[in-house]
Parts: structure tokens; C-alpha cells; sequence
């Protein structure tokens, strides 16, 4: 899982209008980012509200349990991390689940 992978090999395909080269697709090696003690905690806290979505599932009360433990979970997250790492973990968290989100934020990119 953590290496190279070809999908799709390098070829030359014809065509009505002649051949057409396509390049290979290669998937880089993964890379883990490096996390601190604290930022370990923060990762943790992301998992908690990854949780606190089975706890929505309940009948009537259960969303608005997972919306006050999500919210004490995102409010550790904020103490955690420093103004800039929680304005680009807020950034991903707009597009992917609240654990994939912070460790793109961590990546770099």
C-alpha cells in the first residue's frame, strides 16, 4: 500500500486519424505525514468526531448529542493546534471527513 504502483502502462493506441500516444498513470509512493505528541492529540480528537457521527444515528436525541460532543472535540482541535495549522485543517475539513482533513493539512499541500 505505501509503494509505487503502475495502473496504466505507457501505449499507443490507433486511431481513424492516425495513432495516439497515451502516457502512463503511476501512483507515488504514500508518505505518512510526522506528527507530535500534540498534534497525535489532535488526530485523536479528529477520530472523536469521526465517532460522534454512529452517535447522530440515535433516534431524537442522538444528533443533538453528536453536535455538542463534535463541538467540544473541534474546540480541543483549536486549543491544540496553533492559528495558521487550524485555518489550513479548516481549509481540507471543507472537503474531505475531519481525519483525512487534518492529515492533508499536515502534508503541506
Amino acid at each position: 500500500m505505501f509503494e509505487a504502483r503502475t495502473i496504466f502502462r505507457p501505449r499507443d493506441i490507433a486511431t481513424p486519424f492516425g495513432k495516439a500516444e497515451f502516457g502512463g498513470v503511476e501512483i507515488p509512493p504514500l508518505k505518512l505525514p510526522t506528527l507530535s505528541e500534540s498534534h497525535k492529540r489532535a488526530f485523536a480528537h479528529t477520530l472523536g468526531i469521526e465517532g460522534t457521527r454512529l452517535i447522530g444515528m440515535i433516534p431524537y436525541v442522538g444528533e443533538w448529542i453528536a453536535n455538542n460532543v463534535g463541538a467540544m472535540h473541534a474546540h480541543e482541535i483549536k486549543k491544540i493546534l496553533t492559528p495558521e495549522e487550524f485555518e489550513k485543517y479548516m481549509r481540507w475539513d471543507r472537503v474531505y471527513p475531519d481525519a483525512i482533513a487534518f492529515l492533508r493539512s499536515r502534508i503541506g499541500r
